[in-house]
């Protein structure tokens, strides 16, 4: 099983598969993430500085649920799809994990807005660390 986190720096932060950069050329969009924790669905994780997936030609990644488990299925612009199965409570852990060290990192310096691709303020990130704290914490 995958395990999800962030390697967050005073300045970024980026999304980790088993320990590997998520990287794309696209900015990760921090609400699409975290939704992806409460249901099933079509997510734009990577999409352009505009906030949109396919004006960049950035694909969804296509998340499912079961009972204890969160499955990624992940095309690429070349073709290629990767597939990945998360515990769900670890899920929610690693991206309230990242929450609190971008709020504690970025935000602990000076309380400006992150670009996720569009400005997130401080309060605002802390309403989703709350939501997915609340997600994992009852059950």
């Amino acid at each position: 099983m995958s395990y999800i986190h962030f390697k967050v720096t005073k300045e970024s932060a980026v999304l980790c598969v088993d320990g590997s950069e998520i990287r794309d050329t696209g900015c990760l969009c921090i609400f699409s993430l975290v939704r992806s924790a409460f249901a099933p669905g079509l997510f734009e994780l990577f999409v352009c500085g505009c906030g949109s997936a396919g004006c960049g030609g950035y694909e969804e990644i296509e998340v499912e649920h079961d009972l204890d488990r969160i499955y990624w299925h992940v095309p690429d612009s070349y073709g290629r799809e990767y597939y990945w199965s998360f515990d769900k409570k670890e899920y929610a852990r690693g991206i309230e994990a990242g929450l609190e060290a971008i709020l504690k990192n970025i935000y602990g310096r000076r309380k400006p807005s992150i670009y996720f691709p569009i400005y997130v303020s401080h309060e605002r990130l802390n309403a989703l660390l709350e939501e997915i704290k609340g997600n994992h914490s009852g059950g």
